[in-house]
């Protein structure tokens, strides 16, 4: 199984590479490249198409090998969870730069059979609801709206990142540290918390209280 992913990734990569300089490459010429069967090629990829999405889903799977090798990473706080989730991304894009810049709006997030954005969502799903850091008060807003907004919020900058001609990371991981410290603070403050805990009180031990009681 693990080796069937390896290849499949292997396979996906060549292919992106493949698609920037011709975007109708024959299973011929990927399989020349890998210096394997064209079989192994059709075995697991039924068409063209279904290696490039697999390109997409592949980067899930890789961040979550990365992820799992990672001691301390149940510790990290939801900022720095989201922004690994983020920059991990952002690299693995980075390396195959001309490919994502020709094809994510198509294959990433239009395409009907693609499953990044099913995977990155699941993620983020996973981020918000394992930690227990997160204000009583704030885990209201902790839904779909949410995963969403994440979603947009990484394509968004990903889109600076890639217009940026000078190469710099830097206008990149300044933007996601700033989103993800923000999402962070706005989720881990207990300001409500005390609010609703004041307003108890000063309700209960108050003249108020004969009132409600009444």
């Amino acid at each position: 199984m693990e080796h069937n992913i390896q290849l499949k990734t292997k396979i996906s990569e060549y292919a992106a590479g493949r698609y920037v300089k011709n975007r109708r490459f024959t299973y011929r010429s990927l399989a020349d490249d890998l210096k394997i069967e064209g079989k192994e090629i059709t075995k697991h990829f039924p068409n063209r198409s279904s290696i490039l999405l697999y390109f997409y889903e592949s980067r899930i799977l890789l961040y979550q090998e990365q992820t799992n090798q990672i001691d301390d990473y149940p510790a990290f706080s939801l900022g720095e969870k989201l922004s690994n989730l983020f920059l991990t991304l952002f690299d693995m894009f980075n390396e195959h730069r001309e490919f994502i810049q020709l094809s994510y709006e198509e294959l990433a997030l239009q395409h009907p059979d693609s499953s990044f954005k099913k995977l990155f969502l699941k993620e983020i799903e996973q981020i918000f609801t394992s930690d227990n850091r997160i204000a009583a008060s704030s885990r209201v807003f902790v839904n779909q709206r949410i995963y969403f907004l994440m979603f947009y919020s990484f394509n968004a900058i990903l889109k600076s990142c890639f217009s940026d001609e000078t190469g710099s990371h830097e206008h990149c991981m300044a933007l996601t540290d700033k989103l993800c410290s923000f999402i962070e603070e706005l989720f881990y403050t207990q300001v409500l918390d005390k609010g609703f805990d004041l307003g108890k009180f000063l309700i209960y031990n108050s003249p108020l209280k004969s009132i409600i009681e009444k």
